[in-house]
């Protein structure tokens, strides 16, 4: 549900929406997959794949990054240089990759069918936090986007640790509950996205930019101290401190520019592993024979063998540590320490020197993902929950903005973290809405969704603020529970007492105010007022 700033809410509750309808044959994350399976190519050198899938209805770009494709193309073309690779061995690479493999479940209420229900697992997290509108919603699920076995991954090895679900791997959810529009018509409403694997990411992410600017401040303050010594034991106190930031930030700031995701294996030249592993063993061979020679002036042109010898084992070895990569970038983060720190304001106070003992932690990095931007994320998200609604028979889906859903379930009280979640639901959740409904056909309007938790009686007082906007100063609801109800007419208007003490409310606060300064809107329909 998004709420442009001018828009206003009527006294009922209602929020605009935006609800895209969407087609039914859209992936999840797999259109990669699906343009090289009804490829009528069947083989072809790396760059002509990557022509073919960038042509056309071209693949994105995201998604051919994400499954690691380019990588494996260029690997290939790196080892086998002006071979053909077939449209077989590109099936084979996809269906075993996370990109064509991610599953979604829907964790409900009971279904009946005991062996789905066991499967799927019951949500969690059904009115936690505070936001009204939760309330409004019925039939709550969570839909949940797990990844398959990730690039490296070892047998019984969880590389994304959930705080939210048992299952290995979750990459993301979303808290989905049904609303009515004021039309009438169900609409499956997105309360809530979290995206554990990127939030995780990207805490790890935060404390390694710590630790390298507060390494990089010490050097310069130590730097000074040095050049301003007068002592011997003040010149090797800086010195020591010096070699031991030295000896630290280089892996820190490699580790920096892979953002902690580790490379993608080189399987597409895997089985060269041995023959380069047979390879150096005999040029070793060799370099020894020829060291003898030497030794027994044998051969006058040994330094020189050797020399050529040396140049082709430098040529394997670099062949060998590609191959070997995402073991070499393991022993890259072995060792490396950063802060352990959760709370901003304290990593601040360490970035600027102020505390100076702190618990520090290993570094964690983490395995590459069909799913590595903010809005990739939020696009998987709301095609699930399109897919979950379709089979519900909902056609209209929405995102619950910011300041009506995740900033009043979470009292959000500082600017930057409202901020945060109006970038989320606000704009990047609404743009991905408008992308999918572009691609697949469907439409994006404004809508509103009822808000069944306000009764039919109510006050709302409004201020004009600097920019001429009006803002709401102060609410009265009455509970929709205060009815007369009887069992032949069913629940009835509230009582005239209700009316009157509205009435005295509206002139109450009017007093506060001079001629001409309030004006009185009596809503007679949803969104519509006299």
């Amino acid at each position: 549900m998004y709420s442009p700033k001018k828009v206003g809410k009527p006294l009922t509750g209602d929020m605009s929406a935006v609800t895209p309808v969407a087609k039914s044959d859209f992936p999840l994350q797999s259109f990669t997959f699906e343009k090289i399976i009804n490829s009528k190519t069947q083989a072809a050198r790396p760059q002509d794949w990557i022509n073919e899938l960038q042509g056309g209805a071209a693949a994105p770009k995201a998604e051919l990054l994400d499954s690691g494709l380019f990588q494996y193309l260029a690997d290939f073309e790196k080892f086998f240089p002006n071979q053909k690779i077939s449209k077989q061995k590109l099936v084979d690479f996809l269906e075993d990759n996370p990109i064509s493999n991610l599953k979604v479940k829907i964790k409900q209420s009971e279904t009946g069918d005991p062996q789905y229900d066991s499967y799927m697992g019951r949500p969690r997290h059904e009115k936690v936090g505070s936001a009204r509108m939760d309330k409004a919603a019925t039939d709550y699920r969570e839909v949940v986007i797990e990844a398959g076995r990730l690039p490296g991954q070892k047998e019984g090895e969880e590389f994304v640790n959930s705080s939210h679900f048992a299952e290995k791997n979750v990459l993301a959810f979303g808290r989905v509950g049904t609303y009515k529009n004021s039309a009438g018509d169900n609409v499956a409403v997105i309360q809530e996205m979290q995206t554990d694997y990127l939030t995780q990411v990207r805490k790890e992410q935060e404390l390694l930019d710590a630790e390298i600017q507060r390494l990089t401040a010490d050097k310069t303050k130590f730097e000074q101290r040095l050049s301003q010594a007068t002592s011997e034991y003040d010149r090797m106190n800086a010195t020591e401190r010096l070699n031991e930031i030295d000896s630290k930030l280089p892996k820190l700031l490699k580790l920096q520019e892979s953002k902690l995701i580790k490379p993608y294996p080189n399987i597409a030249a895997a089985d060269l592993i041995p023959v380069y592993n047979k390879q150096l063993q005999d040029i070793q061979k060799n370099i020894n024979d020829l060291s003898m020679q030497g030794v027994r002036r044998e051969n006058p042109e040994f330094l020189m063998q050797i020399n050529k010898l040396e140049q082709d084992q430098k040529q394997v070895l670099d062949a060998l540590l590609d191959l070997n990569r995402t073991s070499d970038y393991e022993k890259l983060s072995e060792g490396v320490k950063i802060p352990d720190i959760s709370d901003r304001e304290n990593l601040l106070r360490y970035i600027g020197g102020e505390d100076t003992y702190v618990s520090m932690k290993n570094i964690k990095t983490f395995p590459p993902t069909p799913l590595n931007s903010q809005a990739d994320y939020v696009d998987a998200i709301i095609k699930a929950v399109i897919k979950d609604a379709e089979n519900r028979g909902i056609n209209k889906i929405a995102i619950m903005p910011a300041d009506v859903g995740a900033n009043a379930r979470w009292s959000k009280d500082s600017e930057d973290a409202k901020k945060k979640f109006r970038n989320l639901y606000d704009k990047v959740g609404v743009q991905q809405l408008k992308n999918i409904a572009k691609k697949y056909g469907g439409t994006v309007q404004e809508e509103f969704i009822l808000d069944t938790t306000k009764g039919e009686l109510g006050l709302r007082f409004l201020n004009k603020n600097v920019d001429g906007e009006f803002q709401v100063l102060k609410e009265t609801d009455i509970d929709p529970s205060v009815t007369i109800r009887r069992e032949d007419l069913g629940p009835s208007k509230p009582p005239e007492g209700l009316n009157a003490f509205l009435n005295e409310e509206i002139l109450r606060v009017a007093k506060d105010y001079g001629p001409n300064e309030v004006v009185f809107r009596k809503e007679i329909a949803p969104g519509q007022t006299m």
